[in-house]
């Protein structure tokens, strides 16, 4: 992550001769300036912090979820529970046109206009078990 965030900065500063102000950190990036080493240093730095946050915030949230499995929670859907599918309402008429043979893509594009086609298939295979 590091090498692509310095080196994005440096082909907007060089290449693109863009000037670059990063208003909180009271950086001015002016391309005129090729002998500014502090600024590569500080954007190094900031670079390396926010790869450092990116990794804390991974290692805080595996450890909640560590915790909370510690805890007896268990996490997640619970297995064999069926949740309700927007197809439900239309679940007759989906059974009919499916039963002559009309196409699924045929099915949610005219007759639902709703949906999609995978979607479809896989309410069609659930009902089928």
């Amino acid at each position: 992550m590091l090498p692509q965030v310095l080196g994005l900065i440096e082909e907007l500063i060089h290449q693109k001769r863009c000037r670059l102000i990063l208003v909180k950190q009271g950086l001015d990036l002016d391309p005129q300036n090729h002998r500014d080493m502090t600024h590569k240093i500080l954007l190094t730095i900031f670079a390396m912090l926010a790869e450092l946050e990116r990794d804390f915030v991974s290692d805080r949230t595996k450890e909640g979820l560590r915790a909370r499995r510690e805890q007896g929670i268990v996490l997640g859907k619970p297995k064999g529970v069926v949740q309700p599918s927007m197809y439900d309402a239309d679940r007759e008429r989906i059974l009919h046109l499916h039963a002559l043979g009309v196409p699924l893509t045929t099915i949610v594009e005219v007759h639902l206009k709703y949906g999609k086609y995978l979607s479809l298939k896989n309410y069609l295979a659930k009902l089928q078990r």
